[in-house]
């Protein structure tokens, strides 16, 4: 199944012939290309210096046992690309975590999603979120908040990135 990302990068000519086969406007997929290409440069201008040295933990939504492409899970292609963006920024340690919903096993979500294979391929370690207790943390002078619960592993990292789902 290929993503709506992947054909409007690749072969945006199918989106606009799908578009004008359902009546729409086959002009949106000309919009969606210039967005994509301005989120693409914006993305390789960050800064991420601040992970040199460190700890890094991406956490994806990757917490249904879904197959890639769905728009349901973070697709292996993004995970793959923070991986190797925390490594070229000089990251002591890259791991991937996830703590999925009741039911579901991380390690079978991340087999089933895709992103175990690029996590394998690039040596990088994935982390079931949900093999420890939590620990509570205090929040120092918190007004609303006073403290939280955070799986372990979250505690153990310098960084952690959200990798969420790219609709």
């Amino acid at each position: 199944m290929w993503s709506i990302l992947y054909l409007l990068r690749n072969n945006p000519d199918k989106l606009r012939w799908s578009q004008e086969r359902r009546g729409l406007d086959p002009g949106v997929v000309d919009e969606a290309i210039k967005y994509d290409q301005l989120w693409r440069k914006a993305l390789a201008e960050l800064d991420l210096s601040a992970s040199a040295g460190k700890s890094v933990l991406l956490k994806p939504n990757a917490g249904r046992s879904v197959q890639p492409g769905t728009g349901i899970t973070t697709a292996p292609q993004v995970v793959a690309a923070a991986i190797d963006a925390s490594r070229e920024a000089g990251a002591a340690l890259v791991a991937v975590g996830e703590s999925p919903i009741t039911g579901v096993a991380a390690l079978d979500a991340f087999e089933t999603t895709g992103i175990a294979a690029v996590a394998r391929s690039r040596q990088c370690p994935l982390i079931d979120m949900d093999v420890h207790r939590c620990v509570s943390i205090e929040i120092p002078d918190g007004v609303a908040i006073k403290s939280l619960k955070l799986c372990r592993e979250v505690t153990e990292f310098d960084i952690l990135v959200s990798v969420p789902v790219m609709k």
